[in-house]
């Protein structure tokens, strides 16, 4: 339902149809999807074995997909971003209810060479102290 919501967000902000479309279904679904010449990339988050698979069908049609196996979230830190908001929601995300969430980002995929953001996300995570704190 998040997914559903997200769509009709993009909608009434102006995103052209077609450009961010979700879709749920089974095997079918994902094979029409993959097999369909007007899709030209396909994303994927959920179990690494779909995620191999769905990667295996979209390349031996050349096409484009970003399968993100082991149904954990991943984060992508554009160069454009704020860098202390970045970092420190980077933390929060990983490091919250001892990375033990669905929200617990386990792959950072970073754009570009970005030192400033691993630096200091690297300096911030070596104040952590382990146990529960005030």
């Amino acid at each position: 339902m998040t997914m559903r919501r997200v769509c009709e967000l993009f909608q009434k902000a102006g995103v052209p149809a077609g450009v961010f479309q979700t879709v749920n279904g089974t095997k079918d679904a994902v094979e029409a999807l993959c097999d369909h010449p007007d899709v030209k990339c396909v994303t994927f988050v959920g179990t690494t074995r779909i995620a191999e698979l769905l990667s295996q069908r979209c390349r031996s049609q050349n096409k484009r997909c970003l399968a993100l196996g082991g149904a954990k979230n991943h984060l992508i830190a554009a160069p454009d971003r704020d860098l202390e908001m970045a970092a420190s929601d980077i933390m929060a995300s990983f490091t919250g209810c001892a990375g033990q969430r669905c929200m617990a980002a386990s792959v950072l995929l970073i754009l570009g060479k970005q030192e400033d953001l691993l630096n200091l996300i690297v300096q911030k995570a070596a104040t952590l102290k382990p146990g529960q704190g005030s």
